[in-house]
């Protein structure tokens, strides 16, 4: 099976197996969060996926998302981990975690984030590599934030979430 490309231009795919483009994937997301998912609003998460995807999986994912200098919070409602400082809370938290991060750490990262900002409704974490050690030893307290959790697992340019 082949992979369904979201749009002419972009070179995100969803892994092949899966009939739906990141983008209905990222609205149905949304959506089970409460989150009304304009199309804007998916293509600002695309976006930003792409464009950190783009920089580099191999190395740290501070080292992709400070070199396109996000910052905390600037995008429409947004919040990135790693950051390089604080912002305004948003209702979206995307998480990177890649080859050489270390995948406990983000999932703490995560809940901290959550705790300074209870308002988080949708937790993406994009990962190039998965470990379900970290992800039960915090399963608990993920399930009781009031935030829907999606795993997307990223290998060479594709993404698959995981249910």
């Amino acid at each position: 099976m082949r992979a369904n490309l979201i749009s002419p231009n972009s070179q995100l795919k969803i892994w092949a197996g899966c009939n739906d483009s990141v983008d209905v994937k990222l609205s149905e997301i949304l959506e089970t969060a409460a989150i009304f998912p304009d199309r804007l609003r998916v293509l600002d998460i695309r976006s930003l996926i792409e464009k950190v995807i783009a920089a580099g999986t191999t190395g740290r994912a501070e080292k992709s998302v400070t070199a396109l200098d996000l910052e905390y919070g600037s995008l429409s409602g947004i919040n990135v981990i790693p950051s390089r400082g604080r912002g305004i809370c948003g209702d979206v938290l995307m998480a990177f975690c890649f080859d050489r991060d270390n995948f406990e750490r983000v999932i703490v990262d995560i809940l901290l984030h959550c705790s300074d900002c209870p308002g988080t409704k949708q937790i993406f974490l994009l990962s190039t590599k998965y470990d379900e050690k970290p992800l039960r030893r915090y399963e608990a307290r993920l399930k009781h934030l009031n935030a829907n959790f999606s795993l997307a697992l990223i290998k060479m340019g594709q993404i698959r979430f995981v249910d």
